[in-house]
């Protein structure tokens, strides 16, 4: 309903004052019946003639309290026009407005107003205030001639044709009734103005099923979709349209109705109607608002509040929706997120409309875990709603709908179970009895179609148990159907996980192929599948690590880090396949570096590996894997990794530190020159030199450059199996330029030892010690009597020229006559032609080298019978014409 039923506003509280011919019910003639006429101006009005007696109207309640209508143009007003008696004798006619219970009272002369001319056919108007006093609940007008005889005076004879001529009586007056053509005109009225209505804060005006709506929507009332709603309003007392409380002024008068034509399905009804076929009833009743099921969500509609008597209107905005809901349903995902794995669960619930019981959208809903807000989302076309999180523990996740007419939240509630450990640390896994480390061992399947028992056991508390689970199975090449394994129960085939597990009969392809694959076992209640990994091959194998050309190695440690990095050269890790138990090299093998421990280095990116990478091993049964470490970043922690191919696992030692370019860039001397005491006391001493130059390595230093202190040792393996040492010794930093940070680390050590009969030194073991242990890679075990050293990588040390360090002669200065013992290492890896001559300048009288094998320490015997210093080179043959000069020494006679 759209407009009230027979809307009037502006209505006069003065009952009969339009004067029709009912007019003694509402007024009291206090001359009995006389002195008073009613008059009719036929189509214009009525009017009453008034002589010698005074009209009093029946006394009418005031609805508001005056003292609340202290405002401008508030209050309750007179309105009447009048013909006052051209005879101005007094006492004059006067209205005179009472207040009661006060009794307070103004009176209102009604005079010719002017120079008192006669104004024939014409009606003066006056307006006045009844006087406003607190506690005064009602009013009376009267009306009176002015003279007031013992006699009523005679009629005067009626003209209806015409509008009246003013009374020429004294004290006549003619009072006129309502307008015959205006439905509007009240006559003689009594008008209440009120200030515009002023609602409350709270409550809502609105409630459903009696609980009122506990917010607006959009600073909008809300109306829900569906429903009959009760309208009441709070009005603020100050106002005035809501009456007093004790029911002394009972408010005003009020009609509702709706704005527009948008509103047209939407009702309105009053339920204490003040009359029949009119909707007014007083502003604090209750109206009744229906909403149909067809009304579209959202829409913004306008209830109009308007007082029967003078105010402003009111308009409350008003919007509709789904205002009261429930939540239908929740569920749970149908799996239990793993925790470890940060697997996430998602929780759905399903809201209604509380009225339709119909599918409520758009609505907002709120998600707790534990009581704590986790997230808000909306609701779809069918009412459903989701909220995906990650659980940390078994958890209660709660939906809140809520909506303005629901008494409290609408909330529903699941319980997400979770698992606490990774699926492997749940299960073994066994192949053949034999148990396999299900992440990076691997499951060999012998091809020949041989037929394999695999097994899954679940621990005890496992939360599988009495569960489903299945398998399946990919190969991660394409193999024919033929080729492929084959397993009893079936793929897919699900069955009760019990106590004791599940078993599966593996068969092997008929022919020979070797292809990996993956087995991933579908166990309720966890999220994913789990995987274990395999190899078809013919039969047992086994993986090895070894290290590349360029990779250090420290003991069984392999070592890695910041390193001057060489584009020819590779360091990292080879995997080799072999046949177990000592059979031969396997190509076409499936394996991987599977981790390393800690995963620190590469987590910072200073490490790459290619973890988790799967190579085949070549023909040799071999793949590599390439390692680098970025040349300026810190050192990291590293314990250990894994390789990946085999049935059990293999974990190999690592290490960390700063490493040379290429271990193989490496100059070594070591060598135990004999003493010779039968050619005097100066020769007697048997001695060891050592040099070692070893690089490139990238420092993390320019300038200054720190010191080592003796922070490495050299033991010595002797040809008769003992050993001397270790001797300690101080490594030194050389650099071709001072400020750049490619470097090599040398160091020589000269020690006379007591004197006996030693063994030649047939390898020399080198360890880093101390401060440099813990940064430098310095570590090494090499043959000193095999291979001949090359000092050409290596730049010159800075106090002694590398030449000097062949040749051996303990004294420089004899007296002429008395020979020099000259020595120096030989190695047994010869070229064919390759021998030694010494060339000296100028000549002397005796230069012989004594007879050796190579791989032995070489003599020479120089005497000059005169005083002389003469230079002595000894020259490396390495073909009839080329030769090199890899020593050279001053000697002097006096």
């Amino acid at each position: 309903m759209k407009t009230s039923r027979n809307r009037k506003t502006r209505r006069s509280l003065l009952p009969y004052g339009n004067l029709g011919n009912d007019w003694r019910d509402g007024w009291t003639n206090v001359n009995g019946s006389g002195g008073v006429s009613l008059r009719l101006v036929e189509g214009v009005r009525t009017y009453l003639d008034i002589s010698g007696t005074t009209l009093v109207s029946k006394r009418v309640p005031m609805p508001v309290d005056p003292k609340l209508l202290t405002g401008s143009e508030l209050g309750y007003r007179l309105h009447m026009r009048y013909q006052p008696t051209e005879n101005e004798t007094p006492p004059e006619p006067n209205a005179t407005l009472y207040a009661h219970p006060s009794g307070h009272y103004a009176v209102l002369p009604l005079p010719v107003p002017g120079d008192g001319k006669r104004n024939t056919g014409e009606w003066l108007t006056i307006e006045a205030d009844f006087p406003e006093v607190a506690g005064d609940s009602s009013f009376e007008l009267h009306l009176a001639s002015g003279q007031q005889a013992d006699d009523a005076p005679p009629d005067d004879p009626a003209d209806d044709a015409r509008e009246p001529n003013w009374p020429v009586r004294p004290g006549q007056v003619h009072i006129s009734g309502a307008l015959i053509q205006d439905p509007n005109d009240d006559g003689v009225s009594v008008r209440l103005h009120l200030p515009g209505l002023a609602l409350r804060d709270a409550p809502l005006p609105i409630s459903l099923d009696g609980v009122a709506a506990r917010w607006k929507v959009d600073g909008k009332i809300p109306i829900c979709i569906g429903a009959r709603h009760t309208l009441t309003l709070p009005i603020d007392d100050a106002c005035g349209w809501g009456g007093s409380a004790d029911g002394t002024y009972p408010g005003s008068l009020a009609y509702a109705y709706w704005q527009d034509s948008s509103s047209e399905d939407l009702t309105l009804t009053p339920t204490a109607p003040t009359a029949p076929h009119d909707d007014a009833q007083l502003a604090r009743d209750a109206w009744k608002l229906d909403c149909p099921i067809e009304t579209e969500a959202g829409v913004t509609h306008g209830i109009t509040f308007e007082s029967a008597y003078d105010a402003p209107p009111f308009t409350l905005d008003c919007i509709t929706g789904e205002f009261k809901v429930y939540v239908e349903d929740i569920q749970g995902p149908d799996y239990w997120p793993c925790v470890p794995l940060d697997e996430t669960a998602h929780v759905r619930a399903r809201v209604m409309n509380a009225l339709t019981h119909t599918p409520s959208a758009g609505l907002r809903v709120t998600w707790q875990a534990d009581g704590v807000d986790i997230g808000t989302s909306t609701t779809n076309a069918d009412g459903w709603v989701g909220v995906t999180f990650t659980p940390k523990a078994d958890t209660t996740v709660t939906a809140i709908a809520d909506a303005p007419f629901n008494e409290a939240p609408a909330a529903a509630s699941v319980e997400v179970r979770t698992l606490s450990r990774l699926p492997w640390e749940c299960f073994s896994l066994t192949l053949d009895g034999r148990v396999i480390e299900p992440i990076d061992g691997r499951l060999l399947i012998y091809s020949g179609a041989a037929s394999h028992k695999l097994a899954l056991k679940p621990v005890a508390d496992n939360a599988s148990i009495g569960k489903a689970c299945s398998i399946s199975y990919a190969p991660s090449n394409d193999i024919d159907d033929d080729e492929n394994i084959s397993f009893n129960p079936a793929q897919g085939v699900a069955r009760e996980m019990g106590p004791d597990g599940l078993e599966w009969t593996l068969t092997g392809p008929a022919g020979d192929p070797v292809f990996p694959f993956e087995i991933k076992f579908d166990c309720e209640p966890w999220q994913s599948p789990f995987s274990a990994f395999g190899v078809v091959v013919e039969g047992p194998i086994e993986l090895f690590a070894f290290p590349t050309d360029a990779t250090c190695m420290r003991d069984d440690a392999f070592v890695f880090g910041p390193v001057y990095n060489r584009a020819e050269e590779t360091k990292g890790i080879i995997i080799e396949a072999r046949v177990a138990n000592g059979g031969l090299p396997r190509p076409g093998i499936p394996c991987s570096i599977g981790a390393v421990y800690p995963p620190t280095a590469i987590e910072a990116g200073a490490m790459s590996i290619p973890l988790g990478k799967t190579q085949l091993t070549g023909a040799d049964g071999r793949t590599v894997f390439p390692v680098s470490y970025d040349d300026y970043l810190h050192l990291y922690p590293m314990e250990a990794f894994t390789i990946v191919g085999a049935e059990a696992v293999k974990r190999y030692p690592m290490q960390c530190r700063r490493t040379p370019s290429n271990p193989q860039d490496l100059a070594l001397l070591a060598t135990l020159y004999p003493g010779r005491p039968e050619y005097g006391d100066a020769f007697a001493s048997p001695h060891f030199r050592m040099f070692i130059s070893m690089g490139v390595y990238r420092s993390r230093y320019v300038d200054p450059v720190p010191s080592f202190g003796n922070d490495a040792e050299i033991l010595l393996d002797l040809a008769d199996g003992s050993r001397l040492g270790p001797y300690v010794f101080k490594p030194e930093w050389t650099s071709v330029k001072p400020t750049v940070t490619s470097i090599h680390i040398q160091a020589r050590l000269d020690l006379d030892l007591p004197h006996g009969e030693y063994a030649p030194v047939v390898m020399a073991h080198v360890r880093a010690k101390g401060d440099m242990e813990k940064e430098y890679f310095f570590d090494f075990d090499r043959a000193t009597t095999v291979d001949h050293v090359n000092m050409d990588f290596s730049p010159d040390p800075v106090d002694y020229p590398v030449h000097e360090l062949y040749l051996y002669c303990p004294v420089t200065t004899l007296p002429a006559g008395e020979p020099f013992l000259l020595q120096w290492q030989t190695w047994s890896n010869t070229l064919p032609d390759e021998k030694y001559k010494l060339l000296i300048e100028p000549k002397v009288d005796e230069a012989t080298i004594l007879p050796f094998d190579f791989g032995e320490v070489a003599t020479a015997r120089v005497c000059s019978s005169t005083p002389t210093t003469t230079r002595i080179r000894l020259e490396r043959m390495l073909s009839k014409y080329r030769g090199r000069i890899v020593a050279t020494m001053d000697l002097t006679w006096v």
